[in-house]
Order: structure tokens, then C-alpha cells, then sequence
């Protein structure tokens, strides 16, 4: 009887510490061109600017760890509980001259109870924002192009001028133009701004939305409900970047979306649990 105990309590304990093993993360990587430093400082302006704070970096080993972010989490002070997120970043040499960006997101729920902390890893997949990141990065750093050879110019004969006739056939010269007023110089009207749109649209309830606004800078939004949208004159300089993130039912989906001029650029769908929907796009 007692071993018959034991044994349950030992099976028990094995069950319940398998079932807290973190889920594997699925990463996302692609490869730019440019040596490690060069990205390396890419990426951390890269996470700046989609609004990830990093919470420990470590340059010898490659490696970069943002704090965590709220998806859908609740504070009432001495509890807490909800879904968070946070990525790690890692670099690695790819070949003289390129380098590898891996980027992967952990998605997990919390609960706080004073200062003890539970979380259970969750699946997702969506990997929107891994690929956001990256796409970011591909707009600061573009691929090197091979310098094309410069190609000499085909030799040209002189012009071959017939001999003058006599001066006595030379003819009279042609009477002068009557004055004219000098036409004005045509000026060119300045450059008309493009009118940036992002949308935001789905079934999801309350929505984050990031969004980098006219001034090169993100802003953050919570809306309530959906639709979403925001419109102003873009000045160009800066990429386009819009993300939502929203926590809903199983089947809920959210939208977001980058016009420029009343026409679409950039779209994304998520559908799911947790649905996080990323665009972007280089300065119109």
C-alpha cells in the first residue's frame, strides 16, 4: 500500500513538472548584408523603434533580450494576470561580409500574487512581429549591389565643315529677330505630401495599436473598438510601421493596414487566440 502511495506520488510530480516545460519557440531568421557591428546597431535601433526596451544584451556573445510586453495583461496591484511577450535577438557571421539575425518571440501567461510569479508558456502561430522586425531591418540595411564597370564612350569622328565659298558668293547675312520680352522660367510647384492612412479592422475587442507617426516617432494607442483608423500628410525620410495586438476568442481576427494616397501598400491578417497583425513599408 505504501509503495502503491509513492509510486502515484512520484508519477504525479513527473507529470506535473513535464507539463511546465516551456514550449518550444519557433524563431525566424534571415540573413543581411553588412558585418556583425554594423548590424548589431541596426537591430538595437530596429527594437527602439517598434517600441521594444532591452532588458540585457550581450555583444561577445550576440545576443539581445527585450523586456517583456503586454498583449493582454491586468495589474490590480498586489495580483496580476494576463498574456505577455518579450524576443530574443541573436547574431551570428554568415560569410565575409553578411550576417544572421535570428528572432525569436516567447508568448506565455502570467500570474503575479505579490512578488511570486507562475507562467505557462503558450503557443502561437503567428510570427508577425519577428517578421516585422526583420522587414525593418531590411529598409536600414539593403543589399549591397555589385558597382557596375563604367563603359567608355564610343569615340566620335570630328565634324568635317564644307570649305568657305568665295567672297564674292558669300551670302547676306540674315536680318535680326525682332526683340522679344524673355519668357519667364517655368517654376516647379513643390512636391505635394502623400496622405498616410493606417486602418485598423476585425473582431477582436480592445486593440494596442504601435503605429510610427509623421514625425519619424512611434506612438500607442488602446482602442476600445474597431474599426481603428489615423491619417495625416507624410513628409517621407522614414519607413512605415503599424502593429495590433489584440486578446480575444478562439476564433477573433484583426487586420491592420498602411494606405498611402487611398491606396493599399501594406496588409496583414491574424486570426486566433492571441492575434498580433504587423505592416510596414519604406518612406513613400
Amino acid at each position: 500500500m505504501r509503495w502503491s502511495r509513492a509510486s502515484a506520488f512520484v508519477v504525479s510530480f513527473v507529470t506535473a513538472v513535464a507539463a511546465l516545460e516551456p514550449a518550444p519557440a519557433e524563431a525566424v531568421t534571415r540573413t543581411f548584408a553588412g558585418g556583425i557591428d554594423k548590424v548589431w546597431t541596426a537591430v538595437r535601433s530596429v527594437l527602439d523603434s517598434h517600441g521594444w526596451e532591452i532588458d540585457e544584451e550581450d555583444r561577445a556573445l550576440g545576443r539581445i533580450v527585450t523586456d517583456p510586453r503586454d498583449v493582454s495583461f491586468r495589474d490590480f496591484g498586489v495580483y496580476a494576470q494576463g498574456t505577455r511577450h518579450r524576443l530574443t535577438v541573436a547574431l551570428r557571421p554568415a560569410g565575409a561580409g553578411r550576417t544572421a539575425v535570428t528572432v525569436e518571440r516567447e508568448l506565455y501567461r502570467e500570474k503575479r500574487l505579490l512578488f511570486a510569479k507562475e507562467r505557462t508558456p503558450l503557443r502561437t502561430e503567428s510570427h508577425g512581429i519577428e517578421a516585422g522586425i526583420l522587414d525593418t531591418i531590411a529598409l536600414v540595411m539593403p543589399a549591397e549591389r555589385p558597382v557596375a564597370a563604367a563603359i567608355p564612350a564610343p569615340a566620335v569622328a570630328p565634324p568635317q565643315h564644307a570649305p568657305a565659298p568665295p567672297a564674292d558668293r558669300m551670302p547676306p547675312p540674315p536680318p535680326a529677330p525682332p526683340d522679344r520680352a524673355t519668357a519667364p522660367a517655368m517654376v516647379q510647384p513643390p512636391a505635394r505630401a502623400a496622405r498616410i492612412t493606417y486602418r485598423v479592422t476585425g473582431s477582436g475587442g480592445s486593440v494596442q495599436v504601435t503605429y510610427r507617426n509623421a514625425h519619424g516617432a512611434n506612438d500607442r494607442q488602446t482602442a476600445a473598438t474597431l474599426p481603428w483608423e489615423f491619417s495625416f500628410n507624410g513628409s517621407g525620410g522614414a519607413p512605415l510601421y503599424l502593429s495590433a495586438v489584440a486578446q480575444g476568442t478562439a476564433n477573433s481576427s484583426v487586420t491592420c493596414e498602411i494606405l498611402v494616397d487611398g491606396t493599399a501598400r501594406s496588409q496583414s491578417m491574424s486570426v486566433g487566440t492571441s492575434t498580433v497583425a504587423t505592416c510596414s513599408i519604406p518612406a513613400p
